[in-house]
């Protein structure tokens, strides 16, 4: 299998969230990351919240709090993910939620967040990919830009919350909404 086979399959739906994206999402939210309902703490994982589920935590059926960072699994659950991303920023004004995700326009599960900010990101993301059994050299995990274009969306109804995504993140690509 190569290295981008696996963007279109289902055997790695965990791509580890490049560190420009991250520093850019604490600033958004002010320096503090709440939650990462999506992390692997099997394997690398590098998202600095303070509270880290993992799919044994079975983070669908919690409630979601604070500021939010979410990388959800690629595969066939995402649109789980971003109903109940979306349900939560409804339901709580304090949980919002900052997702990165393919952009994938044409899906039912991306429709609700055209409500949202969105940046729609510019060229491809590169990805760690943190199952893949191949490291580099120097032990590191190889490097892949995603074969799809990818979306970071703001899922949340506070203003300024809204207004700082949108300056932090034009960096990236062009935001709508």
């Amino acid at each position: 299998m190569s290295d981008m086979s696996v963007h279109f399959s289902s055997a790695s739906e965990h791509w580890l969230t490049p560190i420009e994206i991250l520093e850019a999402a604490q600033k958004v939210f002010g320096g503090t990351i709440d939650l990462d309902p999506c992390a692997d703490l099997e394997k690398m994982d590098n998202v600095p919240a303070t509270t880290k589920w993992t799919v044994l935590d079975d983070c669908l059926t919690k409630t979601w709090f604070g500021n939010v960072w979410m990388n959800p699994p690629y595969g066939r659950v995402i649109s789980k993910f971003i109903k109940k991303a979306v349900y939560e920023s409804y339901m709580y004004e304090n949980c919002n939620t900052l997702a990165l995700i393919p952009s994938r326009t044409d899906t039912a599960w991306f429709q609700p967040l055209f409500d949202f900010p969105i940046c729609f990101v510019r060229g491809r993301l590169k990805f760690k990919n943190a199952h893949l059994p191949s490291y580099s050299p120097d032990g590191n995990f190889k490097v892949s830009p995603a074969p799809f274009p990818s979306a970071i969306v703001c899922i949340s109804r506070i203003k300024d919350l809204n207004d700082a995504f949108r300056s932090e993140f034009i960096k990236f690509g062009r935001i709508t909404g």
